[in-house]
């Protein structure tokens, strides 16, 4: 009977660990998207950018811990009417970047599979 509350123990405490460290991931990511927006509205207040639709937008936002310690990577391809194009990346602990690009550079970035 002292062996089966024992083991009990053990199941309930593996558990608890594994939910908080299931928060604390959950967490780091909320904190890496809060992050991402606020460094992507500054880019474009700093760019004079008012009007700006995402035409293509990928996002991993990192994780961290262990082995797979992977920082967040933000890569946009960005239009603002009538014609001007532009790509945005912001990779984790680094600068955001934006640059004007060509419509023919847009259109090949948006039909491309990578």
């Amino acid at each position: 009977m002292n062996g089966y509350w024992l083991e009990l123990g053990m199941v309930v405490f593996i558990a608890l660990f594994c939910l908080g460290l299931y928060q604390e991931h959950v967490a780091h990511r909320r904190r890496n998207k809060n992050i991402i927006d606020e460094a992507f509205r500054n880019a474009m207040v700093q760019h004079g950018i008012e009007n700006v639709e995402t035409r293509q937008e990928r996002i991993h936002l990192g994780n961290r811990g262990g082995i797979a310690n992977r920082p967040f990577e933000v890569h946009r391809i960005l239009h603002s009417a009538p014609d001007r194009w532009f790509v945005y990346m912001h990779v984790e602990y680094s600068d955001p970047v934006l640059v004007a690009i060509s419509e023919q550079r847009a259109m090949s970035a948006l039909n491309s599979k990578g």
